[in-house]
C-alpha cells in the first residue's frame, strides 16, 4: 500500500452569537417529589387531543399500526404510536391542538406521539418521541402550571415552558439542543441541566447532559486528506473537525460526527488523477457552507 497526505485548514474567522437572557422562561423540574394535593391535581384523564399536519413538502408519511401513507394537510396524530416520517429533502409542520405552538420537522426525521393528556385541573400534557432527525420547537408560555411539553430522544428528555429551540438527534442517539428563546430543561441519568437562551448542550447515550456553551454561528471546516490504493482501488480518506453541534454531509450523505466534532469518511474513486468532493457543513442556526474539495 502506498499513501500520500494533503493537509489544509479552511477555517475562516469565527463568529459567535450570544443571545441576551431577557425573557427566559421559568422551567419547572421534570421530576421530583410533590405533595398529595399537587399529585391529585395532576391526575390525567383521557381526552381527544392531537397534533395536526399544517404543511407538507416532499415525501412525508403518516404511520401507525394501521396506516402507512403519504401525509396530507389536515391529518391528525392523536393516538399513541402515531408518527410523521420525513424523507430526504422533505419537511413538515405540525401544530399543537391547544394553539400553544408548532413543531417544525426537518428531513429524515421521525416524530412519534407518546402521550396526549389533560389533567384534572385542565393542564395539557404533550409528550413526543424523536428517535432520530431534527425538530424546531416554537412553544409559547403555558398559562396552566400543570401543563407540560416534553420530547424524549434515546439519550435525553427535554422539557419546555415557552421557548424556541432546535433538537438534533443523531443516528447513535447523541442529542444536541440549541435554545433561541426562553429556557429548556435537559434530563438524563437523573441529572438535570438547564439550557438558557443563546446556549446549547449535548447528551451522549448513557451519560448526563453536558454543561451549556454559547451557540456558535460557525461553519468552519478543518480537514486532512489521505490518498491510498487498496486492492487496486484508489481511496480518499477525509478526516475533519467542525463544531460539535454542526452536521456534515459528503456528496449528499450525512456523516457521523462525534462529541468533539470530529469525523472520518472513506471514499472510493475510479479516477487516479483528480477527485472532487462536496462537503456541506450546517449549523443549528440553519446556515450552511459548501466546500468544493478537489483532490489530485
Amino acid at each position: 500500500m502506498t499513501s500520500t497526505i494533503l493537509t489544509k485548514n479552511l477555517s475562516t474567522k469565527k463568529f459567535f452569537r450570544i443571545f441576551s437572557y431577557g425573557s427566559a422562561a421559568l422551567i419547572l423540574g421534570l421530576f421530583g417529589k410533590v405533595d398529595l394535593s399537587v399529585a391529585q391535581s395532576q391526575l390525567q384523564v383521557k381526552t381527544n387531543r392531537y397534533l395536526q399536519v399544517e404543511q407538507v413538502r416532499g415525501k412525508v408519511f403518516l404511520r401507525n399500526q394501521n396506516t402507512n401513507r403519504p401525509a396530507r394537510r389536515g391529518d391528525r396524530l392523536s393516538t399513541i404510536g402515531d408518527e410523521i416520517v420525513t424523507d430526504g429533502k422533505s419537511t413538515a409542520v405540525l401544530s399543537v391542538d391547544t394553539g400553544i405552538g408548532f413543531v417544525n420537522v426537518a428531513e429524515r426525521t421521525v416524530v412519534r406521539i407518546d402521550e396526549l393528556k389533560v389533567t384534572s385541573d385542565d393542564g395539557r400534557i404533550t409528550i413526543l418521541q424523536v428517535p432520530k432527525g431534527q425538530v424546531r420547537l416554537q412553544i409559547r408560555r403555558f398559562s396552566n402550571p400543570s401543563s407540560r411539553f416534553n420530547i424524549h430522544t434515546p439519550a435525553v428528555v427535554t422539557g419546555v415552558r415557552g421557548t424556541e429551540y432546535v433538537l438534533n438527534v443523531k443516528d447513535d442517539g447523541r442529542s444536541i439542543l440549541s435554545t433561541f428563546e426562553g429556557s429548556v430543561m435537559t434530563e438524563a441519568q437523573k441529572v438535570e441541566v438547564l439550557v438558557d437562551k443563546g446556549f446549547q448542550n449535548q447528551t451522549i447515550l448513557g451519560e448526563p447532559p453536558s454543561q451549556p456553551v454559547p451557540i456558535q454561528d460557525n461553519n468552519d471546516l478543518e480537514y486532512q486528506v489521505f490518498k491510498q490504493f487498496e486492492n487496486g482501488d484508489r481511496q480518499v480518506i477525509l478526516s475533519g473537525q467542525v463544531d460539535f453541534a454542526n452536521t456534515v454531509s459528503i456528496d449528499g450523505v450525512e456523516q457521523v460526527v462525534d462529541r468533539n466534532g470530529q469525523f472520518r469518511a472513506v471514499l472510493t474513486t475510479n479516477s487516479i488523477y483528480r477527485t472532487e468532493i462536496k462537503v456541506i457543513v450546517s449549523n443549528p442556526l440553519g446556515k450552511q457552507r459548501i466546500y468544493e474539495l478537489v483532490i489530485f
